[in-house]
C-alpha cells in the first residue's frame, strides 16, 4: 500500500509539474498571438471607460451650488468662496491609470516563475550541502547508543591504529582497499572490515561490502555505486567488539573517486 501510495505520489508531482509548465506556455502563446492583440487592448482600456462614463453622470459643483438654497448672504458668499477651492484642487490632481497589457502580463508572470526558480535552486543546493538526518523511534535507546559510540571511539583512539582508505572506479562499482597498521607499524590481519557508501538522502541506494584480506590488507568492490557525492563508512570488529569506525567523504566520479578529508 505504501509503495503504490509513493508511486502515485510522485507521478502526480511530476505530472502536475508538466502540467503546470504546458498551461504557462498555452496562456503565453495565447497573450502573445497577434490575432488577440485587439481584443486585450481594448479589455485594458474596459476600467477607463467606466471611468470616464461615471464621471459624466457625476453633477458638477457649480450646478449644485445653484441648486441650493440660499438661507443668508454671509452663508452663500462663504459657501461660494469654498467651492471653487475645493473644485480646483479635484481637477488639478492628476489621474493615475496603467494599462495591463498582454507584455506586462507576461512580464510579471515570468518575474514570478524566475523567483520560483531561483528559490527552487537554493533550495536544491542546501538540500545537497546539508547532512540528512535520521527518524528515531525511541530516544532512550538511541541516547545509550551514543554513549556506547563515545566509548567506542576513546577505545579506537588508545588503539591508535594508522588506517589508509583508497578507492578506484571497477565496472560499475568501486573496489575499496584499507590498509591497517598498529602503533609498531605491524599488520592487522584478523579483522572484519565492512565497507558501506552512503548516500545523503537516499538510504535505498546505500551499498556495502565485505572486504577481504590478503594477509595485508583489506579489498572488496561495492557496486552499483552512482557518480556523485557519498559518505563512505569502514567499520573492522573482531568478534562481537567494533575495534575500528572512520566516515570518509568522498566523490564517486565516472572513472574515479576522490575523498575529502
Amino acid at each position: 500500500m505504501t509503495t503504490t501510495y509513493e508511486s502515485l505520489a510522485d507521478f502526480a508531482q511530476s505530472a502536475g509539474t508538466v502540467y503546470f509548465f504546458l498551461l504557462f506556455i498555452g496562456t503565453l502563446v495565447y497573450a502573445l498571438w497577434p490575432k488577440n492583440r485587439a481584443r486585450f487592448a481594448d479589455a485594458a482600456r474596459i476600467p477607463l471607460r467606466e471611468d470616464r462614463a461615471v464621471g459624466a453622470t457625476r453633477p458638477s459643483i457649480a450646478s449644485s451650488r445653484d441648486e441650493r438654497p440660499r438661507a443668508g448672504g454671509g452663508a452663500d458668499l462663504e459657501s461660494e468662496a469654498l467651492l471653487p477651492m475645493s473644485s480646483a484642487s479635484s481637477r488639478e490632481r492628476p489621474a493615475v491609470s496603467v494599462e495591463l497589457t498582454g507584455r506586462r502580463v507576461v512580464a510579471i508572470l515570468g518575474l514570478f516563475f524566475l523567483v520560483m526558480f531561483a528559490a527552487n535552486i537554493a533550495l536544491i543546493y542546501f538540500a545537497l550541502h546539508t547532512p540528512h538526518g535520521s527518524e528515531l523511534e525511541n530516544f532512550y535507546d538511541a541516547s545509550q547508543a551514543f554513549n556506547a559510540q563515545i566509548a567506542e571511539a576513546r577505545a579506537q583512539t588508545e588503539r591508535d591504529w594508522k588506517v589508509e582508505v583508497t578507492t578506484r572506479a571497477e565496472g560499475d562499482g568501486e573496489r575499496i582497499m584499507v590498509e591497517f597498521r598498529n602503533r609498531d607499524g605491524g599488520s592487522i590481519p584478523d579483522l572484519e572490515v565492512t565497507a558501506r557508501f552512503e548516500h545523503p538522502f537516499d538510504p535505498a541506494l546505500d551499498r556495502e561490502a565485505i572486504l577481504a584480506s590478503d594477509g595485508l590488507d583489506y579489498e572488496g568492490v561495492a557496486t552499483p555505486v552512482r557518480p556523485g557525492r557519498w559518505l563512505l563508512v569502514i567499520e573492522a570488529r573482531r568478534g562481537p567488539e567494533q575495534v575500528f569506525r572512520s566516515e570518509n567523504r568522498i566523490v564517486v566520479a565516472d572513472t574515479e573517486a576522490n575523498l575529502e578529508q
